[in-house]
């Protein structure tokens, strides 16, 4: 259905079809596709600003991303389809690396939740593990009590 919104809007408008439509079909596919993936890195961001992470490297590598999809763009908007095509892949691995590099910020911001929680979960289990030895390997610290029975009657 896209494709054919797509088309329509060209016919309507007076400009010529594309020759092949599986290539710009895959063209779209794709163009859709590094959008989400752009929009998941755009969520990270926020993530990792919620943190109190750094964002900024980030923030460039997505700078230097919107040049090279500008630039793909103008190949789609000059019809020049086959070259739109071949620099998707440009811009995939161009996501890619901002990718890896958003996870690489996204660790660093959380290295201290993870230490804050590794040590919770460490002094929680220390404590317990001690409390269960005193009160059951070292019994003979507390004294024995006597057999206690109900009162008959109340």
């Amino acid at each position: 259905y896209q494709d054919f919104a797509v088309n329509m809007m060209l016919y309507l408008s007076g400009r010529a079809l594309p020759p092949d439509p599986a290539i710009v079909h895959e063209y779209r596919q794709r163009v859709h596709m590094l959008a989400v993936r752009k929009d998941s890195l755009l969520a990270l961001i926020s993530f990792v600003d919620s943190f109190g992470g750094n964002p900024r490297p980030i923030d460039e590598g997505l700078g230097a991303l919107d040049l090279v999809v500008s630039d793909m763009e103008a190949s789609y908007l000059d019809q020049e389809f086959v070259t739109a095509l071949e620099k998707t892949n440009v811009v995939a691995s161009k996501v890619s690396e901002v990718e890896e590099l958003a996870v690489r910020v996204k660790n660093a911001a959380l290295a201290w939740v993870y230490m804050i929680e590794w040590l919770s979960v460490t002094a929680v289990s220390l404590f317990s593990g001690s409390l269960v030895w005193t009160l059951m390997v070292r019994r003979m610290m507390f004294r024995e009590t006597g057999v206690t029975r109900g009162r008959r009657g109340q």
